[in-house]
């Protein structure tokens, strides 16, 4: 009898909806006390790390010492060297530590867009600046050359001049390497960028696809490319200047959209935040546009018309976009994080 009843008392107690405020833990039901067998999966990490975050950066920038000799005939070596080494300061540090800020809120291809994105941009001006001034040095130091010579290309006769063939045919190897890398690294720019403006639904879902086999933008690649294609018939100083033209108005919109931001959205949040005051960053923008302006000044008429029209196209485009969006003609992606903070 005293068992039967504990019986009772035990299969009351497993089949009791509830819990007592007493019970510590809750009852464990078969499926709990079997061990389940359904394989895991892990995804891999695509994310960027430093290292190929700093020879991305780098080859976005510079990739070697392009313009050097045409520097060196405009001004002496002495200026040049002065140049190289006073205008990063002026330059492309502020560039890239805004460039850092601004990118480190949508850091969704970086890996600890925290420190990664400060120690790579950092890394990459330090690699741009020995790569412009090591190779003048020693050239400069090794031989002496009238400075009418110092014409593009002039490193590959200088390397000649000092050791031999050798050194020529393997700089212009490094050249050809460097070149690849300066490609690759705007096009993977470029691309990214299209993915994001698909993804924050500002193009349309179908610019975000991405290859099933590699997880690249391939969309954004065929895009870019096509318009590299297209601008290929261009003479190549006019490609420059057209780029260069268009380059100084996409950096004047960056600068003014981070002080907008700055002023707007002091608590949007930053995993990397360039620790000046409004006023001081006014102040460190101004010089950077100050170049931009001169460059958009001395440019010819043919990279007024081509930059003109590519401007007007973009405006056209984004109200297109607009358009088609308001009229539900293309899907567009609705689901945009929230990165602001209340």
């Amino acid at each position: 009898m005293t068992q039967k009843i504990e019986l009772q008392n035990l299969e009351s107690h497993l089949t009791t909806p509830t819990m007592t405020a007493s019970t510590k833990e809750p009852p464990q039901t078969t499926q709990e006390l079997l061990p389940t067998t359904t394989p895991t999966t892990t995804q891999k990490n695509h994310k960027l790390t430093l290292i190929p975050l700093i020879f991305l950066i780098y080859f976005e920038v510079a990739g070697g010492p392009y313009g050097e000799e045409p520097a060196v005939k405009a001004a002496g070596p002495l200026l040049a060297i002065l140049g190289f080494l006073v205008f990063p300061f002026i330059w492309s540090v502020p560039e890239a530590i805004i460039t850092a800020e601004l990118s480190t809120t949508f850091p969704g291809e970086v890996e600890n867009p925290r420190k990664t994105f400060p120690l790579a941009l950092f890394s990459s001006v330090v690699f741009t600046c020995l790569g412009y001034i090591i190779p003048l040095m020693a050239v400069t130091g090794a031989i002496a050359v009238d400075q009418r010579d110092w014409d593009t290309g002039f490193m590959a006769n200088a390397a000649e001049m000092i050791s031999g063939r050798w050194l020529k045919f393997w700089i212009e190897i490094g050249a050809v390497l460097s070149a690849i890398g300066l490609f690759e690294a705007q096009l993977s720019s470029s691309a990214f960028q299209i993915l994001g403006m698909a993804e924050i639904g500002f193009l349309p879902k179908f610019f975000g696809l991405r290859s099933k086999w590699f997880n690249t933008p391939w969309v954004g690649i065929v895009l870019s490319t096509s318009i590299s294609l297209g601008m290929s018939y261009m003479d190549f100083q006019d490609i420059i200047s057209s780029a260069n033209f268009l380059y100084s108005l996409g950096m004047l919109l960056e600068f003014a959209s981070f002080l907008w931001l700055r002023r707007k959205f002091p608590l949007i949040k930053r995993p990397y935040r360039v620790p000046m005051r409004l006023p001081l960053l006014v102040i460190m923008c101004l010089i950077p546009c100050g170049f931009l302006v001169f460059i958009m000044v001395i440019a010819k008429k043919l990279v007024y018309l081509i930059s003109g029209l590519m401007t007007i196209g973009g405006i056209g485009w984004y109200f297109l976009m607009n358009f088609c969006k308001s009229k539900k003609l293309l899907k567009f992606n609705s689901k945009v994080d929230d990165i602001y903070e209340e």
